[in-house]
């Protein structure tokens, strides 16, 4: 089975997953040398979207439409919404280019809701796969434990550089680049869970959405740096790391095989029995982020010591939300005796 996940089960033919794979080596670094000669912000844009994006984006969309008519029909709308948010994300890559060549910025603020929503189309699509894997656990804990997750690692960030990303010239770049990082953060974190719960024979899919949701998330931090800091930054290695990243969305529907594991559903009950152990270390260590960093700020900065109150007390309430009290046992009172009545005669 796991070896059939690899390679001989995956949806698309094995000849076409290998001339993906020599596109991305042969195309990788020629966008990165190409990015060597930009020294302007338009520049930067064009290399960004034309090449470190559309060369993956543009045939992944014919692979993504191809894996996605051929999955098992209990996965279709998982990669139905997870195809969706690559159309979104290709037509923020066309509206861009469209403004860098005509000069328009009329539609520059519609940049962070279609981030958001593309990140939620990816998320619900991840978490529809999660669900079916996830064998009789309660998918509002699953949803408790990534948001916990999520404020607790993005909250330390709006202390240190929130400030700066709102305040920037280039806002309607370093904004959309910031909702971007939170929804990789997002994003990581239930990739995580569902390369954990496929079990064995996960294959390269889960492997892929891991690494992709990984480096998105440095990738994203980066890119907003670049706007913060107006486009002075190197330009090869921060292209570099994007065309890397963006490979990832057309390594993962050549890979997209037609059987995911099963997950959890395959256990018995009592090897079903939810872990709590990477949502409380990251919430944990997002918490020591979040006080050292108000506390090296707040001197500038007045409104951080609130904040990190209000999120302390926002993760206090989902934990209280997703703790749920014991099944309470039925008094003995109201049990009713299987055993049939005895009659008091006597034989």
């Amino acid at each position: 089975m796991a070896k059939g996940l690899v390679g001989e089960n995956a949806v698309i033919s094995r000849r076409i997953r290998v001339l993906g794979v020599v596109w991305v080596c042969v195309s990788l670094p020629v966008i990165t040398a190409v990015s060597a000669f930009v020294h302007s912000p338009g520049g930067y844009r064009f290399v960004l979207v034309f090449m470190a994006c559309g060369a993956y984006t543009t045939p992944a969309l014919a692979a993504g439409w191809y894996a996605m008519r051929r999955v098992l029909p209990h996965d279709r709308m998982a990669t139905t919404l997870l195809l969706c948010s690559l159309c979104i994300a290709y037509a923020i890559g066309v509206a861009s280019l469209v403004g860098l060549a005509t000069g328009w910025n009329w539609a520059n603020g519609a940049g962070v809701p279609a981030v958001a929503l593309t990140g939620a189309l990816k998320m619900t699509g991840l978490v529809l796969l999660l669900r079916s894997r996830s064998g009789r656990r309660a998918l509002s804990v699953d949803v408790i434990e990534a948001v916990t997750s999520t404020v607790a690692v993005t909250a330390p960030l709006v202390v240190l550089w929130g400030p700066a990303v709102v305040d920037a010239r280039a806002s309607w770049f370093t904004l959309p680049c910031a909702v971007a990082t939170v929804g990789a953060i997002a994003g990581t974190y239930w990739t995580v869970v569902l390369f954990v719960r496929l079990g064995p024979g996960r294959g390269i899919f889960a492997t892929g959405a891991v690494v992709m949701a990984a480096v998105g998330v440095l990738n994203a931090a980066l890119q907003t740096a670049q706007g913060v800091s107006g486009f002075t930054l190197p330009a090869p290695p921060l292209i570099a790391l994007n065309a890397a990243c963006f490979s990832m969305y057309l390594f993962i529907p050549l890979n997209v095989p037609l059987l995911l594991p099963v997950g959890l559903g395959r256990l018995p009950l009592q090897s079903q029995v939810r872990g709590v152990r990477l949502a409380t270390v990251i919430t944990l260590a997002g918490l020591v982020a979040l006080w050292v960093a108000t506390y090296l700020v707040v001197d500038v900065r007045p409104w951080a010591l609130p904040f990190a109150f209000a999120v302390l007390s926002l993760l206090l309430v989902l934990a209280g939300c997703g703790s749920s009290p014991p099944p309470r046992r039925p008094a003995a009172s109201t049990v009713r005796s299987r055993r049939p009545p005895t009659s008091g005669a006597s034989c």
